[in-house]
């Protein structure tokens, strides 16, 4: 059909039907070529491509960067350490050793003098280094790229390196932005200078510690334009979430919620490799990604939901879905574009029943500010629009999606999931009371953007126990003006951000004899939990 549609197009012009009589004229010779090319195909001699998002076998975890890098770090092992060069595609050993115990890993800052000889290997040149170091020079491997050299000293200046006699000439090196040196107590073992490949250490066989902490797989270090180093562990992906899933619910729960947390960490691990991409990791090991303390996290019960559901992941048509979780969502959670942008058709509001509120943390919580409170809370941001005379806020689908802070001299408003931001609020799911001077008159205030929404059962089932009166939309004013309110409450349920998979709710539904696989398809609207 293609062959058909082309010959079609060419016969607009003169030049086309020349290109089609030919075509015609050797009419055998095509049907043969079709001939061949059919076979082909159905014999798969072609490859079939597919456009598919690969598990990866590894993942790699920021422990410290950014603000928390730092100049050293120590790294220990019963067993010895590999010290290879590695990038994102491949590791090459540079050197092994059992003997030692625990390395010191810093940056470079240091001149040093260069032997005039090139080695094969690190071996080669440790020896060199061992007759040096016999001769009372502070002698150690260096090596960039493939190539292995002797440097000897570590001085503060060049005219310190150039002053310096090591007996074989004066072939000052300058340490690059991307130096790492490697000690073994204070004697250097090893200084690497590559500026596209960088220093991964891991033990030969066992854990690794950093800074006392052990992890499993290895310790990338990581120096960028001067920096200080990042700090970041290389392991298998089925071992990270060995730590992430006590780290983000408790190994005693039930084991159908274990393992709809396995599934839901690996699924959020697979979307979001790309997440710090700028400082050469997948995810860090904070509440920005998901929360990961390596192996002292670990626990044999979230262990075994791990190897229960290995591989599995929530899929949307075939497609690892982009899913998040929370902790409690307050007996309702939020649609994707209530919080963030983009409206997600497996992230809708669906209703909690079995999170229970006795259990739950901050399933229900109250605040109360004076306007006085916010106009701090507000300046110590930036904000500056003088004494406050109002706060406003507006819902949709039970959720606060504006915030704003009304002032003699402004106003400020915050949407979305940043509505928390300000006053550190524990969730969007939330009303507000606005209490009179003389503390005898209370209001509660809410804007659903039509006039059927606004009731206490579209709010939430913790809204009547602070609702007096409740302002229809006709009679509320879109303009600023003075409300004589001394203090406001802000009263909720839920806590993070309620997109997705609640964990208190997940633990009431395996509790009430749920499987995994419900209670993810609960949560996430038209999915599927498979193998991918």
């Amino acid at each position: 059909m293609k062959c058909q549609k082309h010959l079609k197009s060419w016969s607009i012009s003169g030049a086309n039907m020349r290109c089609m009589t030919m075509l015609t004229a050797n009419n055998k010779f095509f049907r043969i070529i079709s001939f061949i090319i059919v076979l082909m195909i159905t014999f798969s001699v072609f490859p079939i491509i597919t456009v598919k998002a690969q598990t990866p076998e590894k993942v790699k975890i920021g422990l410290f960067y950014g603000q928390s890098a730092k100049d050293y770090y120590t790294v220990s092992s019963e067993d010895g350490f590999t010290i290879s060069l590695a990038d994102d595609e491949n590791s090459t050993l540079v050197f092994t050793d059992s003997s030692i115990s625990s390395l010191t890993v810093k940056k470079n800052t240091f001149f040093s003098t260069e032997y005039p000889q090139i080695f094969p290997d690190a071996q080669t040149a440790l020896q060199k280094v061992s007759e040096l170091r016999a001769e009372g020079k502070d002698a150690y491997c260096a090596v960039s790229g493939s190539i292995y050299t002797v440097r000897v000293g570590t001085y503060s200046t060049f005219e310190e390196a150039q002053a310096s006699s090591p007996g074989f000439g004066n072939n000052t090196v300058k340490y690059t932005s991307t130096g790492v040196l490697i000690l073994s107590g204070d004697v250097i073992t090893i200084a690497v200078d590559d500026i596209n490949r960088n220093t991964e250490i891991a033990s030969v066989s066992g854990n690794i510690s950093l800074n006392s902490v052990p992890y499993r797989g290895a310790i990338r270090f990581v120096r960028s334009n001067g920096n200080d180093m990042a700090a970041i562990n290389v392991l298998g992906l089925e071992e990270y979430l060995y730590s992430v899933v006590p780290k983000e619910v408790s190994a005693s729960w039930n084991e159908e919620v274990l393992k709809a947390q396995a599934v839901a960490a690996r699924t959020f691990t697979i979307t979001n490799l790309n997440k710090f991409k700028n400082y050469g990791f997948n995810l860090d090991n904070t509440t920005a990604s998901q929360v990961y303390g390596g192996v002292n996290a670990e626990h044999p019960r979230t262990t075994a939901a791990v190897d229960a559901t290995k591989g599995e992941i929530v899929l949307y048509d075939g497609k690892p879905a982009s899913i998040y979780y929370h902790a409690t969502s307050g007996g309702k959670t939020a649609n994707s574009e209530d919080v963030w942008s983009a409206a997600l058709p497996y992230l809708r509001s669906v209703e909690d029943p079995y999170e229970n509120p006795d259990e739950a943390s901050y399933a229900r919580w109250s605040v109360t500010y004076t306007k006085e409170e916010l106009k701090t809370i507000l300046s110590s941001r930036g904000v500056e629009i003088g004494d406050i005379i109002d706060v406003t806020v507006k819902h949709s689908d039970g959720r606060a999606v504006q915030l704003t802070f009304i002032g003699t001299s402004g106003s400020k408003t915050y949407s979305k999931d940043n509505i928390r931001v300000p006053l550190s609020l524990k969730s969007t799911n939330f009303v507000l009371t606005k209490e009179s001077p003389d503390e005898k008159t209370k209001q509660f205030f809410a804007d659903y953007g039509n006039k059927g929404d606004t009731s206490l059962d579209s709010i939430g089932s913790f809204a009547s126990s602070y609702a007096e009166k409740v302002i229809e939309k006709s009679d509320a004013s879109s303009s600023p003006q003075e409300v004589k309110s001394s203090s406001f409450t802000f009263s909720g349920g839920g806590w993070g951000h309620g997109v997705g998979m609640s964990q208190w709710g997940a633990k009431g539904m395996a509790d009430n004899g749920f499987t995994y696989k419900e209670i993810l398809t609960h949560y996430f609207t038209g999915v599927q939990v498979d193998i991918y």
